[in-house]
């Protein structure tokens, strides 16, 4: 077995793929009990580290450095708004702005304010939507 083993090895050296073992890549053999692994270095000398039992099958790999992927899930992620009211310019209504009245505004009727400007605009004549703030 060892005598095929380091034919195996002289094939191997004289093989273009020589110059992707002597960069590191691993050669394992697969016996039915035993692993071998022979490491090719650039001296192309071998190293065997076990007998196997069987002849070996001959299998190429390259090692992941990644971790298996988990399985993608699929998360919904609500924002805050930068804001805190949406405002009826036309009509002086206060909505939150998950209100569907806030909602369907045209562009032109819709402003944006935030909690430390109520006061002011209470105080211009805007009221609370009775749908969003009970109001």
């Amino acid at each position: 077995m060892k005598k095929q083993l380091e034919q195996l090895a002289d094939l191997l050296c004289a093989h273009p793929l020589w110059l992707l073992a002597s960069a590191g890549i691993c050669l394992l053999l697969a016996g039915a009990l035993f692993v071998n692994q022979i490491y090719l270095d650039r001296s192309v000398h071998a190293r065997f580290l076990a007998e196997a039992t069987t002849a070996p099958q001959i299998h190429w790999y390259e090692e992941r450095t990644t971790a298996p992927q988990a399985e993608a899930s699929v998360q919904t992620i609500e924002t805050e708004p930068a804001f805190d009211y949406v405002l009826n310019t036309s009509s002086k209504k206060i909505h939150r702005p998950d209100c569907r009245y806030a909602e369907s505004l045209k562009a032109e009727n819709r402003a944006e304010a935030s909690e430390g400007q109520l006061s002011g605009l209470l105080a211009d004549g805007y009221t609370y939507c009775s749908v969003c703030c009970g109001g």
